[in-house]
């Protein structure tokens, strides 16, 4: 087995990095944003293009989860309404495994300062519970399941415990499921016209996300006074 030396990991990375940074310049370049709000001119975009439209949509979804440009569910109705439900689900899961892979091994290489480039001491205060090993992975499954939780924000943070890597894949895309197929269910429907029951879901969801962020919130309230204010989740 041929071991890489640091050199040349560290021109791994880098590489990676550019060409995230290229791929993220060209989608954000050639992409109209404002055609992810009109339904019928994206699914004629992605559709006439095949394997690349797949292709384009899993990159701007990969984009979507590192830089947050815009929120998951307008990406997740979108695919269900191009794609159907089912391949919605999966093409949203595929890129937020490929994203959250991508994620972890950057943050696991280069620590708390990659992680304050996109968000600041004080947000990785709210989710000091997450210290603790013995709660960590039930507590994270729970924040993935409920809607309206920040869970990108969990992307940069776990790679600072020492939580593995095939945890957090399988915690993030089993925890995301349940979200992502009312999302793209809604889609789907919205795309066979039915449009009460497309309103009544989203709803639902809303309803329940707006339950979930005070949860959440209630939550890093309650700790984040338990904790000293120089100490930050897997600090390094």
């Amino acid at each position: 087995m041929v071991l890489m030396t640091e050199k040349k990991k560290k021109f791994v990375y880098i590489l990676g990095v550019g060409l995230l940074v290229v791929l993220s310049g060209i989608i954000l370049y050639s992409v109209d944003i404002a055609s992810w709000f009109d339904l019928e001119k994206l699914e004629a975009m992605l559709k006439e293009n095949g394997i690349w439209g797949i292709a384009l949509f899993l990159a701007i979804r990969c984009v979507q989860t590192i830089f947050v440009f815009l929120p998951g569910e307008i990406i997740e109705i979108a695919a269900g309404y191009v794609y159907g439900s089912f391949y919605g689900l999966i093409l949203c899961l595929v890129g937020n495994f490929l994203a959250g892979y991508l994620i972890f091994v950057l943050v696991r290489k280069y620590g708390i300062k990659l992680v304050q480039r996109f968000y600041s001491l004080e947000k990785l205060r709210e989710v000091s519970f997450l210290k603790n090993p013995k709660r960590r992975n039930i507590l994270c499954m729970l924040i993935y399941l409920i809607p309206g939780t920040p869970k990108d924000f969990l992307s940069y943070v776990m790679p600072l415990t020492d939580m593995k890597l095939s945890d957090f894949l399988i915690i993030s895309i089993v925890g995301r499921i349940p979200s992502v197929i009312t999302s793209t269910y809604g889609g789907h429907i919205l795309g066979e016209n039915q449009y009460i029951y497309a309103v009544l879901i989203f709803a639902v969801v809303g309803a329940v996300s707006v339950c979930g962020v005070m949860l959440y919130q209630r939550l890093s309230k309650a700790h984040a006074h338990k904790e000293s204010k120089s100490e930050v989740i897997g600090r390094k």
